[in-house]
């Protein structure tokens, strides 16, 4: 009798915190996804080591080792961060140095000496926060208001949980979970032109009395990156200090953004999100060889773009991106798929942003100073990534109008070329401005091309981006 009391106590018991997981509606449909839901985030955080453990977490610092491959040298990793999820990156980079990331709790910052200094992208932001955050899963339904049960999807032969999770800010993510360990082991993100960014987690250790994944690999756009941690230290100070960006940080930045604000104005590029397709015809003349062929451009948002030329001597080729796969065909070469740098590149000319494109995906900044006479002034920003320097963008001090580019770009499968493009003949199309004459120059060749047509929201089926195997 008293066992049947027990049992039935634990029942009721069990019955009513399910209730109080679900709401109201207990035996609703909603309420059985939520509480599905709810499930699958309570076994996540036990299998992590339960919440009284995580909660007695107040910091941790972290020594890593970043690998992106053969071809490219290994970077040391500093993390340390707090429980309010205030951190600090510090990435010792081979050939510029220490970059650092932070977020103090205002202001989430970036700075390398040599590189320059920004804000972190949204991006950028939630990545870190996703490495750090040692206490998020404490506070899922804080940071987390809508959640949504998806389907289970078969991962590398793995059958996996699927919870669709939306930020505060409406950011969208998609976390994978492993039916049998608990384990988050999975996360996608949206991302720009580089396509979805996929972290997954593995080889989990235990420290102390909490779980880590001590392997990280960050998956996007044909690159790859791995994070494997070599020591973990919990409960250390971390002075505020360290956190905080450098003292002519925000002038700096501001200055960077009041150049780009009067561009955005001058060039009518605050209407560019009305626009969903454009269509550029070309008109290119090697000015070194004699030759001149056309060419056309077709782009679709978010970032479909197909790039066919019909060069004299060399035939057609043709250059794109459906989504998914960056393709080159040409009669000369044939088919291949692109790759690595040649491919960013490629994504990087499907932003109808242009130039502008390149600026958001360059976070590290530095202004230059004026250059120029009295009638013709321009002052620069130097772009770079953690990879390196990537270019330079000069506006017209009068007009705001970007006015000359230095970029480096991809030579073809390998070898790269610094490049100067000078922009002039401004048109307004649509509202926007672009220059329809631009003389292009780097150490083999000059060339000048010119733009026979622009035309937006012209009818394009995304078939047209399929790669082409032949003509």
């Amino acid at each position: 009798m008293r066992q049947s009391i027990i049992k039935t106590s634990r029942g009721i018991a069990f019955v009513l915190i399910f209730a109080l997981l679900c709401g109201n509606q207990l035996w609703s449909a909603e309420a059985a996804d939520e509480g599905k839901i709810r499930m699958i985030l309570f076994r996540w955080v036990e299998a992590l080591g339960g919440a009284q453990n995580i909660h007695e977490l107040h910091s941790v610092d972290y020594r890593c080792r970043i690998n992106y491959g053969a071809d490219r040298t290994a970077v040391e990793l500093h993390v340390r961060s707090n429980a309010e999820g205030h951190y600090r990156y510090d990435y010792e980079l081979p050939v510029y140095g220490r970059l650092t990331q932070a977020y103090d709790g205002r202001i989430a910052w970036q700075h390398n000496d040599e590189l320059g200094s920004g804000l972190l992208s949204k991006q950028e932001q939630v990545q870190n926060l996703l490495g750090i955050n040692f206490r998020s899963p404490l506070r899922v339904g804080q940071i987390y208001p809508v959640k949504k049960s998806l389907p289970d999807e078969a991962i590398a032969g793995r059958r996996l949980q699927v919870l669709g999770m939306e930020d505060r800010q409406g950011t969208g993510s998609k976390w994978y979970f492993d039916p049998v360990t608990g384990l988050r082991v999975r996360v996608e993100l949206p991302g720009a032109t580089g396509g979805p960014l996929v972290i997954e987690y593995s080889d989990f250790r235990r420290v102390e009395n909490v779980l880590e994944p001590f392997r990280t690999t960050r998956s996007q756009g044909g690159r790859q990156m791995e994070t494997v941690i070599q020591a973990v230290l919990y409960n250390e100070d971390i002075a505020p200090m360290l956190l905080s960006p450098p003292l002519d940080f925000l002038e700096e930045a501001g200055e960077v953004e009041r150049i780009l604000a009067f561009h955005r104005e001058a060039s009518g590029r605050a209407g560019a999100r009305d626009i969903t397709t454009r269509v550029t015809t070309e008109i290119t003349d090697i000015t070194t060889s004699g030759i001149k062929f056309p060419t056309i451009i077709s782009q679709k948002m978010p970032n479909l773009i197909l790039w066919e030329t019909d060069m004299p001597g060399l035939g057609k080729s043709r250059e794109g991106y459906d989504g998914k796969t960056g393709w080159a065909w040409s009669e000369l070469q044939g088919y291949r798929i692109m790759q690595g740098a040649e491919l960013q590149q490629l994504l990087g000319a499907a932003d109808l942003q242009g130039a502008l494109g390149l600026y958001e995906r360059c976070t590290l900044r530095r202004r230059l100073e004026e250059r120029g006479d009295d009638d013709h002034r321009s002052v620069g920003i130097a772009l770079a990534t953690s990879a390196g320097p990537a270019g330079k963008l000069f506006f017209d001090v009068k007009s705001g109008l970007l006015v000359r580019m230095e970029s480096i770009v991809q030579a073809g499968p390998s070898g790269k070329l610094n490049v100067v493009a000078e922009f002039s003949d401004f048109r307004r199309i649509d509202g926007q401005v672009f220059a329809f004459r631009t003389v292009v120059t780097n150490p083999a060749v000059q060339m000048i091309v010119t733009v026979q047509t622009i035309k937006h929201n012209v009818p394009l089926d995304d078939i047209l981006f399929l790669p082409k195997e032949d003509d």
